[in-house]
């Protein structure tokens, strides 16, 4: 195994463990008071302050090779699905709405699929080392 395919891996697992721990913080969160919105806000900031870190440290360009508009509808998208999931765990149980949301890898793929025209399954393969 080589150099990226065990990044591409440690990659997935870190995704799939914080994936897990989405649905129940979540609702943990909003039982305290916390609207979706917000929610949904504050998962977004903190995680594009780690993308920005990530780029500073590895000295990596900013450069978009998409369109953007297809960027920002996209990104519109993406914001439309996290507050409308994590809006659900107000009114419907939590095993239900993780199960609803591990769905949401496939509107991910579907949205790279439009934005890069490329066949989303096959590279999101390739980044997690499967292929």
């Amino acid at each position: 195994m080589n150099k990226n395919q065990m990044v591409g891996r440690v990659i997935a697992l870190g995704a799939a463990i914080f994936c897990g721990f989405n649905t129940t913080l979540s609702r943990l969160a909003c039982d305290t008071g916390t609207t979706p919105v917000s929610l949904t806000l504050y998962r977004f900031l903190m995680s594009a302050a780690v993308m920005i870190l990530l780029l500073l440290v590895l000295r990596k360009s900013w450069k978009l090779e998409v369109a953007p508009g297809l960027f920002a509808i996209c990104v519109v998208g993406m914001f439309a699905t996290s507050i409308g999931h994590l809006g659900a765990v107000n009114y419907i149980p939590v095993s239900l709405a993780a199960i609803i949301f591990y769905c949401f890898a496939l509107l991910v793929v579907a949205y790279k699929r439009i934005a890069q025209r490329t066949a989303g399954l096959h590279s999101a393969a390739t980044v997690a080392g499967l292929r």
